[in-house]
């Protein structure tokens, strides 16, 4: 079963939990699509019942200030990572 709409309804409870946890300012989050390539995820932008869109970091590490943005169908996403922040990144998930 993939990623729904109904999960990311909920998706910023879990990273709010998970930062409280593992005591993190601003998670990375990653979004491993099933057609290939990871995208760093800087904010979800928008979300409809079949397509959710993103914006992203550049996955060079370069910072920019204007993010490109991405929209996939939800069972486009294989999988999601998520883990703490390296601090001195700056390029963090912001919910």
């Amino acid at each position: 079963m993939g990623f729904t709409k109904e999960y990311f309804d909920t998706f910023d409870q879990d990273l709010v939990a998970y930062c409280k946890k593992f005591k993190t300012d601003a998670p990375t989050v990653t979004f491993k699509l099933v057609c290939g390539g990871e995208y760093k995820v800087a904010t979800i932008m928008s979300r409809t019942d079949k397509l959710i869109s993103f914006a992203y970091h550049d996955m060079r590490g370069k910072r920019s200030v204007t993010l490109q943005m991405m929209i996939v169908p939800y069972s486009g996403i294989a999988w999601i990572d998520v883990r703490p922040s390296k601090g001195k990144e700056g390029m963090g998930f912001s919910v």
